[in-house]
This record gives C-alpha cells, sequence and structure tokens, in this order.
C-alpha cells in the first residue's frame, strides 16, 4: 500500500478509531492502529506476535484489527464496493468484449472459500467439501478484476447455488431491478445484460453458464464455451489476488 493511500485510509476511519489519552497510559494513534491490522492482513501474524511486533498487548492487538475492520466497512465499504450502473456499466460491457470477446456481460460471478477456526457450536455446517473449516465470500468481479458485489456470511459447507438463490443480487435480478433493459443483436438473437458464472449455478435469464460437454458439442458451441470460460477467469485471478495480498486469508 503506497503512504498516500495508506494517509487516505486513515483519514477516513480516524473518526471511528480515534481514542483519548488517560491518566496511565497515551492513546495508541489511528496511524499505529491501521499500521497493526494492515500487518496481521498482510502476513497472516498470529495475535501473539503480533503483539509484540508493534509493542501492545495480545488482546489490544486483537481488539485494535477488530475495531479497523468494523471501521473499514463502516465508513468505506458503500463508497469502495459500487455495482456499476449508467456509464460505468458501459465501461464494464465494453471491457468485457473488448478485452475477453464476450459482449454484455456485466461481470463475473462466483464463490471462494475463507478457512476459519471450527466454531464450537454446528461446526459441521462449516467444513466443506474440500476438507477444512471455512465461510464462502461470493462475489462479482469486473473486466478489470475489482470487486462490485459481494455477499460472505455462509458456511462452508452451504452449496455455492443455494448461497446464490438467497443473495441480494439474486433477489434484485429476478424482479429486474439489477440490469438496464439494454439487448444487443447477436446473430438474430438479443442478448440482455448478464452475468457469466460456472457450471455449478443455474441458467438463468440475467446468468450465464458454458455448455455441458457431453462429448457431442457444435464447433460454435465449444466457441462459445471457450469464450465464457476465458471471461470467467477474471474472478478466480482476482481472488488469487486477494488472498495473495492479504494473507490472513489462507489460514
Amino acid at each position: 500500500m503506497s503512504r498516500g493511500t495508506f494517509d487516505f485510509v486513515c483519514h477516513k476511519i480516524s473518526g471511528n478509531l480515534l481514542r483519548q489519552d488517560t491518566t496511565f497510559r497515551k492513546a495508541i494513534s489511528v496511524e499505529k492502529r491501521f499500521a497493526i491490522c494492515l500487518w496481521h492482513l498482510g502476513t497472516g501474524e498470529d495475535f501473539p506476535s503480533l503483539a509484540w511486533r508493534f509493542g501492545v498487548g495480545k488482546s489490544t492487538a486483537c481488539e485494535i484489527v477488530n475495531d479497523v475492520y468494523e471501521a473499514i466497512v463502516d465508513v468505506l465499504l458503500s463508497t469502495v464496493l459500487k455495482w456499476p450502473t449508467g456509464g460505468a456499466l458501459r465501461t464494464v460491457l465494453d471491457g468485457f468484449l473488448q478485452v475477453w470477446g464476450f459482449p454484455q456481460c456485466a461481470g463475473a460471478i462466483d464463490g471462494t472459500h475463507i478457512p476459519i477456526v471450527a466454531p464450537p457450536q454446528s461446526s459441521t455446517d462449516y467444513y466443506n467439501r474440500k476438507g477444512f473449516y471455512s465461510i464462502v465470500l461470493q462475489a462479482v468481479v469486473d473486466h478489470k478484476y475489482r470487486f462490485t458485489d459481494i455477499n460472505i456470511k455462509w458456511p462452508g459447507k452451504v452449496h455455492d447455488a443455494q448461497i446464490l438463490a438467497n443473495s441480494g443480487i439474486f433477489r434484485k435480478a429476478e424482479a429486474g431491478l439489477f440490469f438496464p433493459d439494454i439487448t444487443v443483436n447477436i446473430s438474430g438473437s438479443d442478448v440482455p445484460v448478464m452475468l457469466i458464472g460456472y457450471p455449478a449455478y443455474p441458467l438463468l435469464p440475467w446468468l450465464m453458464k458454458r455448455y455441458t460437454n457431453n462429448g457431442n458439442l457444435s464447433q460454435d458451441q465449444k466457441n462459445f464455451n471457450y469464450r465464457l470460460s476465458r471471461a470467467r477467469q477474471v474472478v478466480e485471478c482476482a481472488f488469487g489476488r486477494l488472498k495473495n495480498r492479504y494473507r490472513c486469508l489462507l489460514s
């Protein structure tokens, strides 16, 4: 993170993190609080080591990290994470067509597992098919790997299709409130604005997935699968970048 970005975030969340000096100790600055949280995010370092590194108590380090998380969500989430509309949506549609060769795509949707410590209750609900405890992050990503919608709360055992069906993006799209009525005629068919997803998702008017390869696909169907899979890789790459930068999401 650049110094400019660091200062910008500190300024934005300072109102949530400022603490008053007391008779017995001086308050930890907003900058140090944010630095502690960033180090934890970037390295995944445990709290005893984190506390030693920054010269604070273990419980203080834990409290600081949680406070910074909450401040970022409260102050920045709604302004940084935005669904594209108007000219921004047109930029995304054009981007998927020009960069990835897929028309009318407003984003690629997928889910990824975030490892957690097994909760004391209902732990089996969090044990996923990959063999570890997790919660699922469902996300939509644009043509430049930028997140435009997230949903994170479901236990790792829950299927991706069920998570989608219970998400805000599903309810709005099904009600016709999410995508504008913009169609493009392609080979005689009016193609609406849509998302693209992997095969576990249902095929919907606003959600496209590849043809099932039963060994009898036509060349046109194979070409479609290639273009969709190529465009859909943006969400997989975005998850990879996210976890590589914020190593705490790996363990």
